[in-house]
């Protein structure tokens, strides 16, 4: 949705250059005014590179199907972004949530409950928990075949709480396709209305709504995982992605978990190794 959002944009730029109507045309210099226009209204790093990175994809798509002969992003090198470490919360704060989440209606509790254990339990993205299907459990249902982004599946492991609770909102819902249905369009919950529980209940457990989101609790999964002793690798596969430096950051945040890691394992980290100078 939102490289479809930068591709309308930056196509509607192309369309009124220096005042002009144009047609909307892929070539380097409409892209490269593009990104000076960005510049100008001051946008940050991470939106030009996320905008330019929607137009190199389409226009590898154009080439794939023979509406373009070459591609005009191949000499235009996207700006550097800087690493943010990602914001979570802690362990305290994710009770705190599953109490507020208790005080809720039956129905209301149980799908909240679920959705916690689900973001904080298994590292779904928002649009993953959105649209799962009870066809994604996989064999005796301690699994749940997640269908991530790029259409790239993979399975994550269900908590012993979650794996139970799923059967309970089974037999309340009914019958139904997606395991979060609503009477919206698409037949299930919009991502606005996970948002919105989430900042509901983050008031109510006494934390900052402006703080906590569905990512904020995939953060908290990966970070809290490796702090109790989980390895990258096992971690790359469960939160899906491709790449082992995406993963890696997590590490930036929990310094005294590496500074514990040197100590126990390495052979200088003891106070009686003798080392000779």
């Amino acid at each position: 949705m939102a490289y479809q959002l930068d591709l309308v944009d930056f196509l509607q730029f192309c369309r009124f250059v220096e005042g002009q109507q144009v047609a909307p045309l892929l070539t380097e210099d409409n892209i490269r005014r593009y990104c000076a226009h960005l510049a100008q209204q001051q946008r940050s790093t991470a939106t030009i590179h996320r905008r330019l990175t929607a137009i190199k994809q389409y226009c590898l798509f154009c080439m794939q199907e023979e509406s373009l002969t070459s591609d005009p992003t191949q000499y235009l090198t996207r700006p550097v972004r800087r690493k943010r470490l990602p914001r979570i919360v802690s362990e305290r704060d994710v009770q705190l949530l599953f109490e507020a989440a208790q005080a809720l209606p039956t129905l209301e509790r149980t799908r909240a409950l679920l959705m916690l254990l689900l973001l904080y339990g298994s590292g779904l993205r928002v649009s993953e928990l959105v649209s799962l299907q009870w066809g994604a459990c996989e064999g005796d249902g301690a699994f749940l075949r997640i269908k991530g982004k790029g259409g790239k599946e993979r399975c994550v492991p269900l908590c012993t709480h979650a794996y139970h609770l799923l059967a309970t909102w089974r037999t309340m819902i009914g019958q139904t396709l997606w395991i979060f249905p609503s009477s919206a369009t698409k037949g299930y919950l919009s991502r606005q209305r996970i948002f919105q529980i989430l900042k509901h209940l983050a008031t109510q457990a006494g934390l900052d709504p402006s703080c906590l989101s569905p990512h904020v609790l995939r953060h908290a999964f990966a970070t809290h995982l490796l702090e109790h002793g989980a390895d990258l690798m096992s971690l790359k596969k469960m939160l899906g992605h491709r790449d082992i430096t995406t993963t890696e950051i997590y590490t930036h945040v929990m310094p005294e978990r590496l500074d514990q890691t040197v100590r126990q394992y390495h052979p200088l980290g003891h106070a009686t190794h003798k080392c000779v100078l």
